[in-house]
């Protein structure tokens, strides 16, 4: 097992993603770059290699805190998770290309270990890379991966269950989520560590909250109810809009305000414009202006198919904020069965809200109660980081230092 407390002495890693920040859309992952600012911040050099979604996006630039190297897939702007059905060929080559940029960023950074968010598709290529330069490698599952992604086919199967065996670590953002990889992909007992993400320091706050609803021009005659997060079929959020459009009562006494960005946005668009006093879109929103709208809402909605621990119900509990979820992954523990929210287990988003809008009282008493217990929790990405350095720690000591890279030429890592 890992000694967890074991001490930071930093190192060089290369941080592989699915998902990153970009000129062209700045909030993509931020929760990535705000994870790898943290180990940064005790220590820690190295690499960030993530796809290249658009063109515009530089393939090698210094975006803080790590230099950014991308690699190109044939994306036509789309993230691969945001294409309903890639062929062969930009699966190939989002993989081999992603390969081939590793080694190279490894190569010139002398990482000593590769970090992969998601285990399909950046982690299958961290295994690969990390089998051929010879060096540890650090899964963290995040949920789609291995919820959605890997049990599609059996070859996605077998090509998850070889990354996980390959991984010295897996982190995984809920106990659920570990249970599966476990279960159904023979994960390693011993390398299974749950650890969620963290916040931001400071950033999610229920003070301030009256400020926040004048600047919104939130109405407190409303409900105002706020979702955050991608928009495609598997959240949910269409389905809810299109209730909510269809119930007189809702329109007249509540508001929904979308804030994301994905292929459902046209048709939410569409029942904003139907509906433009009840119904509000606003496409993606830098994360001050999120952290406003946790802090201003009466109440998030997440109606998604799927989730691993997200990291919108934590924002909102520490906003002060109740949540309405399905009742998937870590969503139960993290509103403490019923104390902060609730959880369904069915489609009756619309008879909760109901119920929520007869007994106001209800909702107050909730927010009260997490403003109490959220004031001081430790959920900070700084206090993860602290934890996942000591890890990383052990594992770089744990190295052979007689042990040599396979070579590879530099001709090899062209393009």
């Amino acid at each position: 097992m890992i000694d967890q407390a074991a001490p930071s002495k930093g190192g060089s890693i290369c941080f592989l993603t699915a998902a990153y920040p970009a000129p062209s859309d700045p909030t993509r992952g931020i929760f990535i770059q705000n994870w790898i600012r943290a180990l940064v911040d005790l220590g820690y050099s190295g690499c960030v290699v993530a796809p290249q979604v658009k063109k515009t996006d530089p393939l090698q630039a210094f975006e803080s805190p790590l230099p950014v190297s991308r690699f190109p897939y044939s994306s036509s702007g789309l993230r691969l998770k945001e294409i309903e059905k890639p062929s062969k060929w930009m699966l190939m080559r989002y993989l081999m290309n992603g390969f081939r940029e590793t080694i190279k960023a490894c190569r010139r950074e002398s990482a000593e270990l590769i970090y992969a968010h998601w285990v399909l598709p950046t982690g299958l290529i961290g295994a690969w890379a990390a089998k051929w330069l010879n060096i540890p490698l650090i899964v963290h599952a995040h949920g789609s991966d291995l919820l959605q992604v890997a049990p599609k086919s059996s070859l996605s199967r077998f090509l998850t269950k070889a990354t996980l065996d390959r991984a010295s670590l897996c982190f995984g953002v809920s106990e659920e989520l570990l249970q599966v990889a476990m279960r159904e992909f023979s994960l390693d007992p011993d390398k299974a560590i749950e650890l969620s993400m963290g916040l931001p320091k400071d950033q999610f706050t229920f003070r301030g909250r009256e400020e926040a609803r004048r600047e919104l021009n939130f109405d407190s005659t409303k409900l105002e109810v706020v979702y955050i997060g991608d928009l495609d079929p598997k959240k949910g959020i269409l389905s809810l809009a299109q209730q909510w459009a269809g119930e007189e009562w809702i329109l007249d006494q509540a508001r929904l305000h979308i804030i994301g960005q994905g292929q459902d946005r046209i048709a939410l668009e569409d029942l904003s414009q139907l509906h433009p006093h009840s119904i509000l879109t606003y496409g993606r929103k830098d994360p001050s202006e999120v952290a406003k709208f946790h802090r201003s809402a009466d109440l998030l909605v997440l109606p998604s198919e799927s989730e691993g621990s997200p990291l919108v119900v934590m924002e909102a509990l520490h906003s002060g904020t109740p949540v309405l979820s399905s009742r998937v992954g870590n969503i139960p523990k993290l509103l403490n069965e019923g104390q902060y929210g609730w959880a369904l287990d069915d489609q009756s988003y619309v008879e909760t809200l109901k119920f929520i809008l007869d007994d106001r009282q209800k909702l107050n008493n909730l927010r009260s109660d997490i403003e109490r217990d959220f004031a001081d929790q430790p959920l900070s990405i700084e206090s993860r980081a602290q934890q996942v350095s000591a890890m990383i720690s052990s594992l770089l000591e744990e190295r052979n230092p007689d042990s040599q890279s396979q070579p590879f030429s530099e001709s090899q890592c062209s393009s």
